[in-house]
């Protein structure tokens, strides 16, 4: 088949093995296909995650976000899957004996940037008629921005700030939205990011080159009417995050900093600081008085007034 392969760090379209399905494996043909920052993460620091397997003598075939149209069964398939479905999966393949192998992250489990993969059908499901291809392939992002928006539980009344305007950063607004909480402010470096953050429902469009997003989000709470507490928390981040090295969130009553899209912020407090890998996928509530780090580009966390001061 014909591929977009990773091979020793560099990408080539050329010929390469066609995949052969296994028990309880569905033979797909790609449909459409997100390109998701994992990928780039996966070319640039091949040992990002101990789920990732690296091999720059194999050829790996990316491309884990995805839809694809059966085209074959391997052996104990239950036939809830006949050829022509649409479905989609989570990236993962299973082989029996094995640990799970991800899609496109793994040279023995082929992803959708080539004309067939595989999927295991105990993850697959049935995509319904007239969803169309390219919405199901951004599914994924979307998915992270709604699960980590209802991981900080915030909700109408509060305030919310996202910063980084990618696509988990306006997956996290649409979810926001959806749950008529705002005004939404969003901050990036990119004016186009911001204008595609306007069209999600973002209200506020701040550039960190220009100004601080704490400071707006303070200006904000304050315009709308939010009580400020005294209680505070100090924020250090990486230039495409905030620019300035430090700044100060003031937690406001009945408000919610609603941080997403970075790479790396850090809270800090008296108490030592807990690390967390760098790509770590966890989500954090962090109350005003607390500490911790969160990072990764689809980390949500949220500040929060505890309950017996509101």
């Amino acid at each position: 088949m014909r591929a977009m392969v990773l091979r020793d760090g560099r990408l080539e379209v050329r010929d390469t093995a066609d995949p052969v399905p296994g028990p309880g494996q569905l033979l797909l043909r790609p449909l459409s296909a997100a390109i998701c920052a994992s990928d780039v993460h996966y070319m640039d620091h091949p040992d990002s995650a101990p789920r990732f397997v690296w091999d720059s003598g194999r050829d790996t075939i990316m491309g884990h976000e995805f839809i694809g149209e059966v085209v074959g069964h391997g052996p104990e398939c239950s036939g809830d899957f006949p050829v022509g479905s649409r479905v989609t999966s989570l990236p993962l393949l299973i082989r029996e004996g094995a640990e799970p192998h991800v899609i496109g992250h793994d040279p023995d489990a082929p992803g959708a940037f080539g004309e067939l993969m595989l999927v295991s059908e105990v993850l697959a499901r049935t995509v319904p008629d007239g969803v169309p291809n390219d919405a199901v392939a951004v599914v994924d992002a979307f998915a992270v921005g709604e699960f980590y928006v209802r991981s900080s539980a915030i909700g109408p009344g509060e305030l919310p700030l996202v910063i980084g305007a990618g696509a988990i950063g306006l997956s996290a607004v649409a979810a926001l939205v959806a749950r008529g909480v705002g005004p939404v402010i969003i901050s990036d470096y990119s004016a186009e990011r911001l204008e595609y953050a306007k069209k999600f429902g973002a209200e506020v469009l701040v550039n960190p080159g220009e100004r601080s997003p704490f400071e707006v989000w303070r200006e904000v709470a304050r315009d709308s009417g939010f009580r400020q507490r005294r209680s505070s928390l100090s924020a250090s981040a990486r230039r495409d995050c905030f620019r300035t090295s430090s700044d100060r969130a003031t937690s406001w009553r009945g408000s919610t900093p609603l941080v997403a899209g970075t790479e790396a912020i850090q809270c800090r407090s008296p108490r030592p600081p807990t690390k967390v890998s760098p790509f770590s996928l966890a989500a954090a509530r962090i109350p005003s008085t607390g500490t911790a780090r969160w990072t990764r580009s689809s980390t949500v966390a949220s500040t929060r007034c505890p309950a017996s001061a509101r």
